[in-house]
């Protein structure tokens, strides 16, 4: 609880010198308009498309993966009981 209470009175007083340090009378500055270069181009719109779908590739690979190797754990594990309870023999002769 003290340390809620810390946090938040820490956080109003950086709130408070920051509202406070805003100029008046200045005017707002004006946005400029989104210039169209072929840097602007791969930086805005290329490069966060192809980390996309890069994740989505590298997730479905990861979750193809994971599937097959709880199957093959299963699969092993089901050999083994079998093994212990004597249904099965280690080597065939």
């Amino acid at each position: 609880m003290k340390r809620k209470i810390t946090a938040t009175m820490f956080l109003l007083l950086i709130i408070v010198t920051a509202i406070a340090q805003t100029p008046d009378m200045y005017p707002p500055p004006v946005p400029e308009p989104f210039e169209l270069t072929l840097f602007n181009i791969i930086l805005y719109i290329v490069l966060p498309v192809a980390l996309i779908v890069f994740f989505i590739l590298y997730r479905r690979k990861k979750r193809k993966n994971e599937n097959n190797t709880e199957s093959a754990w299963f699969q092993r594990s089901l050999v083994l009981s079998q093994i212990i309870r004597g249904q099965t023999r280690l080597f065939q002769t």
